[in-house]
């Protein structure tokens, strides 16, 4: 493995960087790293198409608002501290 290769504390594999090369979030580094792994990995080249088209999906889907109350009921059962936050959360499916 020569220096120019993935060898960066944070990341464990270089699997794991599909998602952000496809958002165009690696350094100069891990990018030219990556993409030299691409090419030989089947694995990561099916996720980075995966990732593209889910990306270019979300990219299309436009912004929603939603129905009036909802975030006073989301307000009203997060908890400020504590246990008990899950049935809390079963009161956001609404009456």
């Amino acid at each position: 493995m020569d220096t120019d290769t993935l060898r960066d504390p944070i990341t464990d594999s270089i699997h794991l960087l599909t998602g952000a090369h496809v958002v165009d979030a690696l350094d100069d580094r891990l990018r030219r790293s990556f993409e030299a792994h691409l090419r030989a990995c089947p694995t990561c080249e099916g996720e980075v198409a995966d990732f593209r088209e889910t990306v270019a999906l979300l990219a299309g889907s436009g912004s929603v608002t939603p129905p009036a109350g909802v975030r006073s009921r989301v307000l009203r059962t997060v908890p400020l501290r504590g246990p008990g936050w899950r049935g809390r959360l079963r009161g956001l499916r609404g009456p």
